[in-house]
């Protein structure tokens, strides 16, 4: 994510975090560093103030960072204060959740590349079948033969082994999206607008095939949840933002 434009932090600014995919705030900068010593507050916390171009995570943001660089230091282990009520509106923030067409388009894009990448597969794996049937001896199984089964039940597993590499490290990566949703302006966070792990995202994809085994019902859940989750986020605790 981008720097903001400037700064724009005064002394005495009242910030807002983001705790259980809420916007929770305002809270004066004190309160701010008290919650980050005490570990409720974390690095990749989303935090946003008044002149901040957009919300960062407390690691990006110079008056906050050196907070959390400390708090991780120490081994924060102290029970945190009492979080302050969800921020009821007025304030852009990361609680803007992708709707069910916007996720749709990215979902078709990202289908697309998979595809694409599985049609050079398996031209690649014809030409292995040609190149290898023209060495075949006079036995009834030769070698070839050997290889040539071996890599066809590669191939029926191809598209999970490619599908779950795709979305997994995309979305545990820093742009945290796959190209779909980069390319829409959407990425992929957990319930406190995090970055998520390779084993979350992991989780998420197998939790995409559920989704697809009830009749797509668990994508199209998207349109009616109160965050737009779909059946595998709410599996994998996990949001996706605009």
């Amino acid at each position: 994510m981008s720097e903001p434009e400037g700064n724009g932090q005064q002394a005495g600014s009242m910030w807002y975090f983001v705790f259980a995919g809420q916007r929770q705030g305002p809270v004066p900068e004190a309160k701010i560093r008290e919650l980050i010593n005490a570990g409720q507050v974390k690095a990749g916390t989303l935090v946003w103030t008044e002149g901040m171009a957009e919300w960062l995570p407390v690691e990006s943001v110079p008056a906050l960072a050196s907070f959390a660089a400390e708090a991780a230091q120490a081994g924060v282990h102290t029970a945190p204060p009492t979080l302050p009520g969800p921020l009821v509106a007025g304030v852009p923030g990361p609680t803007n959740y992708a709707g069910f067409w916007l996720r749709a388009g990215a979902l078709v894009v990202d289908s697309l590349i998979i595809g694409l990448v599985m049609f050079a597969v398996y031209c690649g794996f014809s030409g292995f079948v040609m190149v290898l049937g023209g060495t075949r001896g006079s036995t009834r199984f030769s070698g070839a033969d050997v290889l040539i089964t071996i890599g066809g039940c590669f191939l029926n597993l191809a598209p999970i082994l490619l599908g779950w590499l795709y979305y997994a490290i995309f979305e545990s990566s820093e742009r945290q999206a796959t190209l779909g949703k980069a390319m829409l302006g959407l990425r992929v966070t957990d319930l406190e607008g995090r970055r998520i792990s390779f084993g979350r995202a992991t989780g998420r994809f197998f939790g995409r095939i559920l989704s697809n085994f009830i009749l797509f019902i668990g994508f199209i859940m998207a349109a009616f949840t109160e965050k737009k989750q779909t059946l595998h986020d709410m599996i994998a605790g996990t949001l996706v933002l605009k």
